[in-house]
């Protein structure tokens, strides 16, 4: 009998869950007016949610929205912010790389890409979200002088991302290779991805960054 994902249907019929990209694009420059808050913050690739419901329990005066590509986790990261009293937030099934074509320039506040998939093999790196093209894209969506926060375990992945970083003129940064993450950056719980590499000893690297203001 073959597998049939249950988490699909499930997708389809949630009324906060997107996966019709004219549905987004019609919200494009209108977030913060359809949450009714004067914030917005952007999480790509929620996985199944850690840091995205304890973000947005945290912080309720942000309008909250997360990006992920995989059902069973669209309907987990939902569940766990419903359950922690942010039924509000807005979660798209759609590619990170097509925010310029769901937010307007300098419409969010926050952003964040939190382990994202390192594809290590030479042959895949084009598929990193961490691309020149992504980096412009990202500055343009993002308001003058707020930030953007990346985060990896995989170290070949954290020499790609500050090679880009160092070329990119659209942002400053500052990295941090401490075990620990800095308190101030993020005092929601950690993704899961970056709880299960602390436990196999991985070392976690971040970049904070913030828009070039012109």
């Amino acid at each position: 009998m073959p597998y049939e994902n249950i988490y699909i249907q499930k997708v389809a019929e949630h009324t906060h869950i997107y996966s019709d990209e004219e549905l987004m694009h019609a919200k494009k420059g209108k977030w913060k007016e359809f949450f009714w808050k004067e914030k917005l913050m952007l999480e790509i690739g929620t996985g199944m949610g850690n840091f995205f419901s304890n973000y947005a329990a945290n912080r309720p005066e942000m309008a909250c929205v997360g990006i992920e590509l995989k059902f069973k986790r669209l309907i987990r990261t939902y569940e766990k912010c419903a359950r922690k009293g942010r039924d509000d937030v807005i979660l798209l099934k759609v590619f990170g790389q097509k925010i310029p074509e769901i937010f307007a320039e300098c419409e969010i506040d926050e952003l964040y890409l939190l382990f994202s998939d390192p594809w290590p093999k030479k042959g895949h790196h084009k598929n990193r979200v961490i691309q020149d093209d992504f980096l412009r894209d990202a500055a343009s969506v993002l308001a003058p002088g707020w930030l953007f926060l990346i985060k990896t375990d995989e170290a070949s992945y954290a020499v790609w991302i500050e090679e880009h970083l160092a070329r990119c003129p659209y942002f400053t940064y500052e990295k941090n290779d401490n075990e620990e993450p800095e308190k101030k950056i993020t005092p929601e719980t950690a993704t899961e991805f970056e709880t299960m590499g602390r436990r196999e000893g991985s070392k976690t690297v971040s970049f904070l960054c913030k828009k070039v203001i012109t």
